[in-house]
């Protein structure tokens, strides 16, 4: 539930992100559509002075994520998520003397031709060296929230393509004691580990 309401591709906050970037929108636009769709979303949470830690709550708006309530401050989300690097900078990178710097950077690299069908573009960004993208449209840009999604794709493949066996690490308690467990909190964290549906 919780991943839906971030990266669902109508209405997550993901995708809000990269709508508000197409349109060059702001941050405040961005937030206040956030505030729009999702203000009555269980995961939403409205900042106050009481919840939220930044001086100014009203450029803020909050997530209740498994761990609890964490707020994010808007300004600079828009321009954090373009990722974008000046053109100039990819072509010095790409006339790097560090071969692997070079080849990164080089829409002719070895790296970046590697896997790739008609339909397939390299990702210019921090997924692993080669891999691709289905691209959408031309004007599409790569940002950081896609960039991220798409790893996350890859993650969550390979994870479900393989048996893992996980040892979990639990948090008995909030004072860092030893021999302290506390039953409501370490039964929270089985609940939003998903092991008592196990």
């Amino acid at each position: 539930p919780i991943l839906e309401f971030l990266e669902n591709s109508k209405n997550g906050l993901y995708s809000m992100m990269d709508e508000q970037i197409m349109v060059n929108g702001t941050d405040d636009k961005y937030l206040r559509r956030i505030q729009q769709v999702h203000g009555k979303h269980q995961y939403y949470v409205m900042p106050t002075r009481r919840n939220c830690s930044d001086p100014d709550p009203r450029n803020c708006f909050g997530v209740l994520h498994y761990a609890g309530e964490v707020f994010y401050n808007v300004k600079g989300f828009l321009d954090k998520n373009r990722d974008s690097l000046h053109s100039d900078v990819i072509v010095a990178l790409g006339k790097s003397k560090s071969e692997l710097i070079a080849e990164l950077f080089n829409p002719e690299s070895s790296l970046n031709k590697s896997n790739q069908s008609p339909r397939r573009i390299p990702s210019k960004g921090p997924l692993s060296p080669g891999a691709s993208t289905t691209r959408r449209s031309k004007s599409s840009g790569n940002t950081l929230g896609k960039q991220f999604k798409i790893q996350l794709d890859i993650l969550m493949d390979n994870l479900n393509a393989t048996e893992p066996h996980y040892i979990r690490c639990m948090k008995p308690n909030d004072e860092k004691r030893g021999g302290l467990f506390k039953s409501d909190m370490m039964l929270q964290q089985l609940r939003y580990s998903g092991l008592l549906e196990v």
